[in-house]
């Protein structure tokens, strides 16, 4: 994984429909002030915002058992759920929508970023 696969992760996760507007403004600044002053200051940002925003495979997990019945429906959850269980049965540790799989991917690799 390169710094340039990185900004890559970050453009995937800023077009993302589920990206929460606070880790897509963190990711573009640090895109804007790659090569720049504040760079550090940005990854920073980025990093920190991307902890709080970024869900774990099991908090999903969670979510599709206790939240998403009331608002998708218990087929629906069921559904997701059971993708779920299957991608953390493959090693997976995140979130399955595109913000999160590609804001874990980045957090994996924050050193870079540093």
């Amino acid at each position: 994984m390169s710094k340039k696969d990185l900004i890559q992760k970050a453009e995937e996760m800023i077009l993302a429909p589920s990206c929460y507007i606070g880790a897509k403004a963190a990711a573009m600044k640090w895109i804007n002030a790659i090569g720049s002053e504040g760079e550090k200051a940005a990854a920073e940002a980025l990093i920190k915002e991307l902890e709080a925003d970024v869900l774990s495979i099991d908090r999903y997990l969670t979510i599709q058992k206790e939240m998403t019945p009331f608002i998708l429906g218990k087929e629906k959850a069921e559904e997701m759920y059971e993708k779920g269980m299957n991608a953390k049965a493959d090693g997976g540790k995140w979130c399955l929508c595109a913000a999160c799989q590609a804001g874990g991917i980045i957090l994996e690799n924050k050193k870079l970023l540093l």
